[in-house]
């Protein structure tokens, strides 16, 4: 009696065994099929991630770029001064800011119009970046009619000397102004502050190149003071 039914049980094992050989590759093939799936959804989420990242950053560079003008904006100006006047003071190395000012620009405006004095402002933009040669230089919109020049690893003498020149060509533009006192084209009034010490802030660095700036028009306009 025993060995008749041992017969049956051995075969009851063996297909258990095989169900459960069975069920263990149709669970593994699920889970491969899971893993798959979970990896291309994982690469899929990659790839939009990334070209968030592409996306963001064309945003963030569209936003430190004046819109008339098409040079860097004041926005870009507060953060890249900023970095500069530290590597500054790390390097033990100058830092010349060159605040730019159109002379009697409010008169040109009032005498030939808003539209012609939209497209000045991007030509003297121009000019002023077409002027500048290292990498490391900067022009921005400072607002309204001024501009400024960040010039790191520069003393004060070197950045006269790009003032000047910047300031000949402007006045090479030969864009017609009856109306300023100083001269019959449209001419530039710069101001120049340099680092001096490690007290000097980002702050006392503008305001010296305002009062330089003032300066340079109470002396008359159409020239560099520093």
């Amino acid at each position: 009696m025993i060995k008749n039914i041992a017969v049956p049980l051995s075969i009851f094992l063996h297909k258990s065994e095989t169900l459960i050989q069975e069920r263990k590759e149709f669970v593994m093939s699920r889970k491969d099929l899971e893993i798959t799936q979970l990896k291309l959804i994982i690469e899929e989420l990659g790839k939009e991630v990334l070209e968030l990242r592409h996306r963001n950053s064309e945003l963030e560079k569209i936003s430190m770029i004046d819109g008339l003008t098409e040079i860097p904006n004041r926005r870009f100006f507060d953060t890249r001064v900023e970095q500069e006047l530290r590597k500054a003071k790390r390097d033990i190395q100058p830092l010349s800011l060159v605040m730019i000012d159109i002379d009697y620009f409010k008169k040109f405006n009032d005498f030939y119009g808003h539209q012609k004095g939209d497209v000045v402002l991007k030509s003297i933009a121009q000019k002023l970046q077409s002027t500048l040669y290292r990498p490391g230089d900067i022009v921005a919109r400072y607002g309204g009619e001024e501009f400024i020049f960040v010039l790191p690893n520069t003393p004060g003498s070197g950045a006269e000397i790009v003032a000047e020149i910047a300031r000949g060509r402007i006045e090479e533009l030969d864009i017609e102004h009856v109306c300023s006192d100083v001269s019959d084209v449209v001419t530039l009034s710069m101001g120049i502050a340099t680092l001096s010490n490690k007290e000097d802030t980002v702050k006392s660095l503008l305001e010296e190149a305002d009062q330089n700036l003032y300066r340079a028009k109470k002396c008359g306009r159409n020239r560099v003071y520093q």
